[in-house]
């Protein structure tokens, strides 16, 4: 009897330390923009300012949502945004219409003051 409680105490000890490992670290992901085409000329004289953006409730989370089949996603737990979707989204679009263009591309909000800053 005493040695069941005492094989039973040393599986419970060595179950509470495997938990106890370390935590998975987790991942921090960013939107970037794409290679810089070359510059084809002079800048535009007119300025663009990128509005602000709706995003699915689906993927209005830290976490990254992947898609893996038809009607199936999956959210990564330890793969995360490092800032919310809805700004990163408008400031790539920014950054990638400033270079398409070669204009003065701002994201929302932006200084309602002046042009729309590159």
């Amino acid at each position: 009897m005493m040695r069941k409680s005492a094989l039973a105490a040393a599986l419970l000890a060595a179950a509470t330390l495997a938990g106890c490992g370390a935590p998975i670290k987790e991942r921090f992901f960013t939107l970037s923009t794409g290679a810089a085409p070359a510059s084809t000329g002079a800048a535009a004289t007119y300025s663009v300012a990128v509005g602000p953006v709706s995003v699915p409730e689906l993927v209005d989370r830290p976490q990254l949502v992947v898609r893996i089949g038809a009607n199936e996603v999956m959210i990564a737990e330890q793969s995360r945004w490092a800032e919310p979707l809805k700004s990163e989204i408008p400031r790539v679009i920014a950054a990638n219409l400033a270079q398409l263009l070669n204009a003065r591309v701002s994201a929302y909000p932006q200084n309602t003051g002046g042009d729309a800053e590159p």
